[in-house]
């Protein structure tokens, strides 16, 4: 990738998401709330009730100025930036290009992945030559499906195809890259924030699992103590 814009510094109000909540986000506006596009509102409601410089990015994706963006380029941008793991991000792209949930990538679905990244990429950094061009895009992908486009790409070769890819490299360096550097520290302040809340909803859960377990072994009891009691209501009854 070349060199990063301005914009690029904005990405880092996205640090504080982690795969699950990118995961909710993109449940819901892919499967229970399916849209092309986000308006300024809901992009809010959904991104910018974190941070209000969260919606520096809504303004650098909205490249036409119309308030309104793609779906795939804000959910593409929160996966690659949020803090999950990359094989969390990978889990979470194939999922989000993987239409009607076959389990598989096909030649169209790729090629718009691969294209929404490039165009996402180049709201945060100049692009080198040729690499946001379609033909080259297509090249790329091409390579996942060996012989025929036809075929399907599982989620195990869509990783090795991500891994080995010139252009997935790229991409791959250039996320990197942003996210290594330092983060404000109000940014910093944010993440730390969700991780103490993360950690105190944790230990509630883990609280609550216990107290399941006490109530499950008192009803595996109760049946041994009822089947006790069986014999002597029946000598009651003899008398």
């Amino acid at each position: 990738m070349g060199a990063a814009r301005s914009s690029c510094s904005d990405l880092v109000y996205l640090r504080a998401w982690t795969a699950v909540e990118v995961a909710e986000a993109q449940d819901l506006w892919r499967l229970r709330k399916p849209t092309m596009i986000v308006d300024r509102a809901a992009f809010d409601q959904v991104l910018g009730r974190r941070h209000p410089g969260v919606m520096r990015i809504f303004e650098s994706l909205d490249k036409d100025a119309d308030g309104r963006v793609d779906t795939f380029e804000v959910l593409l941008t929160l996966i690659l930036w949020s803090c999950a793991t990359w094989d969390e991000k990978l889990d979470l792209l194939f999922k989000c290009f993987d239409f009607n949930r076959k389990g598989a990538l096909r030649f169209p679905e790729l090629t718009l992945m691969a294209a929404t990244a490039a165009r996402v990429a180049e709201r945060f950094c100049e692009l080198p030559a040729g690499l946001g061009d379609v033909r080259s895009l297509k090249e790329a992908v091409a390579t996942a499906f060996g012989s025929t486009q036809s075929s399907e790409l599982q989620q195990h070769g869509f990783a090795d195809w991500f891994h080995d890819a010139s252009v997935a490299k790229q991409l791959r360096a250039f996320v990197d890259k942003g996210l290594a550097e330092e983060a404000p520290e109000a940014v910093e302040v944010l993440v730390r924030e969700r991780v103490r809340m993360l950690e105190y909803r944790a230990q509630e859960l883990a609280e609550e699992v216990g107290e399941l377990h006490k109530a499950a072994d008192i009803l595996q009891e109760a049946p041994c103590d009822k089947a006790e009691e069986a014999p002597q209501r029946e000598a009651r009854d003899r008398k």
